[in-house]
């Protein structure tokens, strides 16, 4: 890596980085995230496969995991491919019967796509609609599912 630098900055901008540590960490993070979202957008790609085709969940869940974890690190708090990844992960977890973390993943997805999505006007843009509903879908399973847990019957005789 020091000798593409070398290349792209000069070796009189090497010295200068090597005694300003802090001029030095900057380059740093960005090749770093330089670096970050192709690997965030393949294990992305890779959850998806999972999830989709191969209908496996819990791998679907680590790749699509790793995939947020880099992206919460590289990208801006709002950015849309982290609502994707999100999106995608509520899937992963609903189907694990996670539907907890599912709406929560859901409603942190929405809230960006909200913010990149502003409008104005009537109608809502697509997006967001189709997370409103997956998010209505959610919710109303959880719901279905509190209410199948049994209830202990009272079955005393008076």
């Amino acid at each position: 890596m020091l000798i593409v630098l070398e290349l792209k900055l000069g070796s009189a901008t090497i010295e200068k980085l090597k005694n300003d540590t802090v001029k030095a960490n900057e380059f740093y993070e960005r090749a770093r995230n330089v670096l970050a979202l192709p690997l965030a957008e393949g294990l992305y790609l890779l959850g998806l496969f999972h999830l989709k085709t191969r209908e496996d969940a819990k791998r679907a869940d680590a790749a699509l995991n790793a995939a947020l974890a880099i992206q919460h690190e590289a990208l801006d708090e709002n950015d849309l491919p982290l609502a994707e990844t999100m999106l995608a992960l509520a899937d992963a977890r609903a189907k694990q019967s996670d539907l907890d973390s599912a709406i929560e993943l859901a409603n942190e997805a929405l809230t960006i796509q909200l913010i990149q999505y502003y409008w104005e006007g009537p109608g809502i843009p697509q997006p967001v609609a189709d997370t409103q509903a997956r998010l209505d879908e959610l919710r109303a399973l959880a719901r279905a599912r509190s209410a199948d847990v049994a209830v202990p019957e009272d079955n005393s005789a008076a």
